[in-house]
């Protein structure tokens, strides 16, 4: 048994060795998507062009302006002035955002009572615009508690000797909630620590399907089929022989992806490495099982190619909840997610990387994934019958 499939591995390592396509996609494409997929889909706003018409030209107001323009976040652009204006080039895009402020601004502040701000948001794009929404009032309210620390609040009372009002300054503060939020696990909220492990999660899936996609369907088009047939080995130990070089090579690419997420984007997993590298070995033998099974059934290469994108790359990307929380989806969605092993795989994988979680917390979606790896390797099997 095991000569046989000593055999037959040797025998696929000899053919991968020998295309140099395959070994562009194993080593080249991992590190081209994590490139573009992070560079290009970085959720973190910044420079975003802000339009200003102030109405107050007061020391308050023109203190806003200059929190906007010192924000990492915000680029003030200059303006007509007037609302109109602002609300203009945010429909012509030349501003995300658009601030009025009105006049009697600084007034307010000092009495104490409510200082509106008026925010102008395009929300042609909701991703966006809600994001820059988010850091437009924490920016206000965050120079609203300074602007009350500075400057003392101006409180009004009748006079006593007639109707007149006098002014007097007031050490007391107006009462107000305290809320002090701490964000867990990924306290910067950068998009590059949510995106790389589920870009990891992604990648990996498609390029382990698309390795396999083609193994028995090119030994059906170089005529190579009925050798294999004429031979004694048996179905399982085929499938396994084809599998472990890809499984070999599917290892290195965990290993390359890290490395990349680690050097390019500074992200490394804040958990247990070595339980990451046995997971993902089982997940690999799920993703590069399923691409065998492809490949089983398709009658030829270029077949077996696009089923296997249409099994993996849609699904890993839309409904794995890498871009899309699975809790939003519709109840026949979230439990066809359910049929992916990059879904379980993304629990994984985001779960050591981001919050350091062990065995206890992800044993379940460990199973899951052993489970499909040991489906997809016995379907193969069964698939592959030794005739013409």
């Amino acid at each position: 048994m095991w000569r046989r499939l000593w055999a037959i591995c040797r025998k696929e390592w000899i053919q991968i060795r020998r295309d140099p396509r395959t070994l562009a996609v194993i080593w080249l494409l991992p590190i081209t998507q994590l490139l573009l997929f992070s560079y290009g889909m970085d959720f973190d706003l910044k420079r975003v062009h802000v339009a200003v018409a102030d109405y107050d030209r007061s020391q308050a107001s023109r203190a806003l302006v200059a929190a906007f323009d010192r924000s990492e976040h915000f680029e003030v652009i200059p303006a007509a002035g007037r609302a109109a204006e602002v609300e203009r080039m945010v429909v012509d895009a030349r501003a995300r955002l658009g601030v009025v402020i009105p006049a009697g601004f600084e007034r307010a502040l000092r009495l104490g009572q409510p200082a509106p701000v008026q925010v102008l948001l395009d929300g042609a794009d909701p991703t966006t615009g809600g994001t820059a929404l988010g850091y437009t009032r924490g920016l206000i309210e965050s120079f609203s508690r300074e602007w009350l620390r500075e400057h003392p609040i101006r409180a009004v009372a009748p006079a006593e000797s007639g109707s007149d009002q006098a002014v007097f300054v007031s050490s007391r503060q107006p009462a107000a909630l305290d809320v002090r939020a701490r964000v867990l696990y990924n306290p910067e909220l950068r998009s590059a620590n949510f995106l790389v492990p589920g870009l990891m999660a992604v990648i990996l899936t498609m390029i382990a399907a698309l390795l396999t996609s083609n193994a028995m369907a090119r030994e059906k088009e170089r005529g190579t089929f009925e050798a294999l047939i004429a031979t004694p080995v048996k179905p399982l130990e085929l499938m396994v022989g084809k599998l472990l070089p890809y499984v070999l090579l599917s290892a290195g690419n965990v290993l390359l992806v890290m490395l990349a997420g680690w050097l390019f984007f500074g992200v490394w997993p804040r958990g247990d490495v070595w339980l990451l590298a046995g997971l993902s070995l089982i997940f690999l033998l799920a993703a590069l099982g399923t691409g065998l099974l492809v490949s089983t059934v398709a009658p030829t290469q270029q077949i077996a190619l696009m089923a296997a994108i249409m099994v993996t790359v849609v699904p890993s990307m839309l409904l794995s909840g890498f871009a899309f929380p699975l809790r939003n989806m519709p109840p026949a969605l979230r439990t066809l997610s359910n049929l992916f092993p990059a879904t379980h795989y993304l629990v994984i994988v985001r779960g050591i990387y981001l919050k350091a979680v062990g065995w206890d917390v992800l044993w379940r979606p460990a199973l899951i994934l052993a489970g499909f790896a040991t489906f997809f390797l016995l379907a193969c099997a069964r698939r592959f019958r030794k005739q013409l």
